[in-house]
């Protein structure tokens, strides 16, 4: 996620490298290789050196002045990459826009036994974004033990359970927070969101006072996300007007990214045309940033301003920059569509050298999949795939991501499950994001692989055991195979109490009810006010097996006309014919 809450689209992204410096919408650094024989040659001064410029990068970054900050560990991670000064500065500075790449800094940081009560309080806050929940709780429970009153830490505990939807919970540890210290801002805003989305118009607006009151006292960090929380509100009340003058100010605050500014303006203008004035104020303003302003324009259709932005000079400089001009010309507006297609095959063709073959045979699938020439595109993906073996070792499992993930909403599932099966070759390890390995275990059960569904959501359950999401997967794949259904059956009750009330977990726990043999207990953790609770074919098909247990047989039988049988595994299929209790 973006430090504006965007997943960026991986088409933008250079293939993952472990070294790259990004944030919000700040493009990736390209890895220039740093010599270890003259750092020990000339140890004291460069160690100097680059103390002093993992300081200056990280002041550069809360300053707001992300240019001079990406430049700073731009050389960091040319000099010095596995120093804890590079380390800490990862961290911090990518801790929006590559959380799991910060995650990763942090922790090595941790396990070198580098790391400060600050790092450690980093490395909690980055776990927890990156699902790694256990980790969290483990460095927040180590700095308790340290400094039990500190409100740093004990806003981790009410943060952790905000992120498991345990909102009442946690606004009960912000008001104990504040209670003895009142002025602790994060903690505030913490508290300030959970009230906006309690159903009481009082509380809404006493949660909307505090945000403001948060905006209005500094322009920090929290006053930004003070903002923008107030600026995207789907609750009441907010009127126009107000969200209006909310958007400016981000628009205008130090410390907005790039991506943040434009989204700003985008929301204000809406669906009006961009005058002389505020096109020459953007230009300035975002001239170093053609990858988040061109794509930014040719949302609003102005393709000849957006395709301004780039040439091949400042591709050859930055190579990052292909993946945005490519955006830019594949946008699918009827305008000037097939000029722009034809312009995309011939950037590619000069792009020859300029970056991985890989990446360039990738490029053009995506180039010919627009084109609608869909066995040329199948072409380019296997030989996109055979050309990753020429990839660094450490550049090969981001890009198999990407090629997976392009693959996948190409409706070449086959050929995405066989990627990821080489991209996991040695198993899920620790370096793998969370929402990889969630995009494997789904590409696996869409193909109705059921037995290798469950292996892999064990694997990713080793890796991220705190997830709820993945111990329901483990759960429910048990129980539709009747495996472990006992030890199933107390998980899933556990779990009923600690995760969020989602139809999904719901239906799990209805499910594991049933292989228990107590069908009436089923059919009440799959009952809400009388009426079964389901999202998809798979609930219902729970659904109806609970149903036909507690003798609803002509329930069961309408409800089972609205299954598409298609779209559920063989195992969930065999639920649509259990036995009907025919007691009275």
């Amino acid at each position: 996620m973006t430090e504006d809450g965007e997943e960026p689209e991986p088409l933008l992204q250079e293939e993952e490298d472990g070294s790259g410096c990004s944030w919000g919408c700040l493009p990736g650094i390209i890895f220039l290789a740093g010599g270890l024989g003259a750092w020990a040659w000339f140890g004291p001064i460069d160690d100097w050196r680059s103390g002093k410029t993992a300081k200056s990068a990280v002041e550069a970054y809360e300053s707001g002045s992300y240019d001079d900050a990406e430049a700073k560990l731009e050389e960091l991670l040319a000099e010095a990459p596995d120093e804890p000064k590079t380390l800490r500065a990862v961290g911090n500075l990518l801790r929006g826009g590559r959380p799991f790449r910060a995650f990763l800094a942090m922790k090595k940081l941790r396990e070198a036994g580098e790391a400060t009560r600050d790092d450690l309080r980093l490395f909690a806050t980055l776990a927890q974004d990156v699902h790694k929940t256990h980790l969290a709780k483990e460095a927040t429970k180590e700095l308790l033990l340290a400094e039990p009153e500190n409100p740093d830490n004990l806003f981790l505990e009410a943060r952790e359970l905000f992120l498991a939807f345990r909102w009442g919970e946690a606004l009960a540890k912000a008001e104990a927070i504040l209670r003895r210290r009142p002025t602790h801002r994060p903690t505030r805003l913490l508290r300030a969101s959970l009230l906006v989305r309690r159903p009481e118009l009082v509380v809404r607006l006493q949660g909307k006072t505090e945000l403001n009151e948060l905006a209005d006292e500094e322009r920090d960090r929290v006053g930004l996300q003070a903002l923008g929380v107030i600026a995207e509100a789907h609750w009441e009340p907010v009127r126009g007007d107000e969200r209006n003058a909310t958007l400016l100010r981000i628009a205008n605050h130090p410390l907005a990214f790039p991506g943040q500014r434009l989204r700003a303006y985008g929301n204000l203008l809406g669906v009006r045309r961009l005058n002389d004035e505020t096109m020459t104020l953007l230009v300035d303003r975002f001239a170093k940033r053609p990858e988040v302003l061109g794509p930014w324009l040719a949302e609003r259709g102005l393709f000849p301003e957006a395709l301004s932005l780039f040439s091949m000079e400042k591709a050859k400089e930055r190579p990052e920059l292909f993946g945005s001009w490519l955006t830019v010309l594949l946008h699918p507006s009827p305008k000037v569509r097939n000029e722009r297609l034809n312009k995309a095959g011939r950037l590619l063709v000069d792009a020859k050298g300029m970056m991985s073959e890989a990446r360039r045979t990738l490029l053009g699938a995506i180039v010919l999949r627009v084109h609608g020439k869909l066995e040329g595109m199948r072409k380019f993906f296997r030989k996109s795939f055979a050309e990753s073996e020429s990839l660094p070792v450490e550049k090969r499992s981001g890009f198999l991501d990407v090629l997976a993930f392009e693959a996948l909403i190409s409706g070449e599932r086959d050929f995405a499950i066989k990627v990821m099966e080489k991209r996991f070759t040695d198993g899920i390890g620790e370096d793998a994001p969370y929402e990889v390995c969630e995009r494997y275990f789904l590409a696996t059960i869409m193909n109705k692989r059921t037995e290798e569904g469950l292996a892999i959501a064990e694997q990713i359950e080793q890796r991220f055991p705190s997830q709820f999401a993945v111990r329901n997967n483990v759960a429910y794949l048990n129980l539709l195979l009747k495996r472990k259904m006992e030890e199933t059956a107390r998980e899933m009750e556990e779990l009923a109490k600690e995760g969020p009330p989602l139809p999904t977990f719901r239906a799990t726990l209805a499910l594991a009810r049933l292989r228990a043999g107590k069908a009436k207990e089923a059919l009440v953790a799959i009952t809400e006010g009388g009426a079964p609770i389901y999202r998809d074919d798979a609930d219902k098909a729970v659904c109806i097996a609970i149903l036909r247990a507690n003798g609803k047989g002509d329930a069961a039988k309408e409800l089972a006309k609205s299954v598409q049988i298609d779209r559920l595994l063989p195992v969930e299929a065999d639920l649509l014919e259990y036995p009907i209790d025919r007691a009275p």
